[in-house]
């Protein structure tokens, strides 16, 4: 459960999901095997299609990976979820993998959301949760021209993130200064009164 870029409510309240290494990476003729398991048991509450059915609730419960080097690059033949549901158990593809850097969209008719490799693992961000700007930005998957990084000191253990990062805001050039904005008391006692009963 992340609430990443949420207000005091909860407004971007989420479900992430931490995959563990099943076993140690097989490698061998330059191609890495992956497989990585989801002990938790919470389910995600976002529409997925399969095979054209339509499911409400939904649990990602391991994924595979095949990635294979080929000169001094990195391709990703094979991304596969399987995917628990109240029907039974499905293979999907991962339409969207982060690794080492680079975002990789693999296509669009597979498990929505991304997936990113982490130390020891690796992250699943349902649709919702990778749509949010902050959890691209935190996670890196995404950049802007107008947040530049100044501090970060994240750090995932067992699942867990914790840490923070701080961005620096760059406003564009163009953005028309509003000094109404810029004030630091209340143009009014009525206004002032309002704000200290949070109305």
């Amino acid at each position: 459960m992340s609430y990443m870029g949420s207000d005091a409510k909860g407004d971007r309240l989420t479900d992430m999901f931490y995959l563990s290494l099943a076993d140690q990476p097989s490698i061998s003729s330059h191609v890495a095997e992956f497989h990585l398991m989801n002990s938790q048991s919470n389910f995600v509450e976002e529409d997925l299609r399969i095979n054209n059915r339509w499911f409400k609730s939904w649990r990602l419960t391991e994924i595979l990976i095949h990635i294979k080097e080929v000169d001094n690059d990195y391709v990703i033949e094979k991304a596969q979820a399987v995917i628990k549901t109240e029907h039974g158990n499905y293979e999907l593809p991962i339409n969207h993998v982060f690794f080492r850097g680079r975002s990789i969209q693999l296509g669009n008719q597979g498990l929505p959301g991304i997936f990113v490799f982490v130390h020891n693992g690796g992250i699943y961000l349902p649709e919702k949760a990778s749509s949010f700007l902050m959890s691209q930005l935190f996670f890196g998957f995404h950049s802007s021209p107008y947040f530049k990084e100044v501090y970060s000191s994240p750090s995932i253990k067992q699942g867990h993130i914790s840490g923070f990062k701080i961005w620096e805001i760059l406003y564009p050039n163009d953005i028309e200064t509003r000094l109404d904005y810029l004030q630091t008391s209340f143009p009014s006692r009525t206004l002032f009164e309002a704000w200290k009963r949070g109305k």
